[in-house]
């Protein structure tokens, strides 16, 4: 029994049978079993929307039946950020930022929503996901997975 956040490029790869990981995100949503917790954040929602549409043609209805599919599964929850989450995410890009790193707010603000609803794993194929405090794993067999506790020692 697990609670897995789904990066917004999961959904997608999962979507849209063209994209180069889409054997891996629908082989993926086959092994989650009935006590997982599949998570996904509010803002997913329009920007899955956006690029499934804009960059691959997906269809209105096609997009509009899967969202409403996962708002009516038992085990697929939406998940919200409040104000405080918020908060961490523009305090963390302001230190990335401080920093010269690059910044990706979708990420970003995706990382403290898993873990503001107390997220197990998060699954993402974004190489430059936040690594901070939670199990980052892959679908794509050419980025390592992130363990917290092994980057520290």
């Amino acid at each position: 029994m697990a609670k897995i956040f789904l990066d917004n490029n999961i959904i997608i790869d999962f979507l849209v049978e063209t994209r180069r990981f889409n054997k891996q995100a629908v082989e993926l949503f086959l092994t989650f079993t009935e006590s997982d917790t599949i998570c996904y954040s509010y803002g997913s929602i329009s920007d899955i929307y956006y690029v499934a549409k804009k960059c691959y043609d997906v269809e209105d209805k096609m997009m509009i039946s899967f969202f409403k599919a996962l708002l009516e599964a038992d085990n697929f929850e939406c998940l919200s950020l409040s104000k405080n989450g918020l908060i961490s995410s523009f305090e963390y890009a302001t230190q990335l930022n401080l920093q010269g790193n690059q910044i990706d707010i979708e990420d970003i603000t995706q990382y403290f929503c898993a873990k503001e609803n107390g997220c197990d794993v998060i699954y993402s194929n974004d190489k430059k996901f936040p690594q901070l405090d939670i199990l980052i794993k892959r679908t794509s067999p050419e980025i390592l997975d992130y363990v917290p506790n092994a980057a520290k020692n």
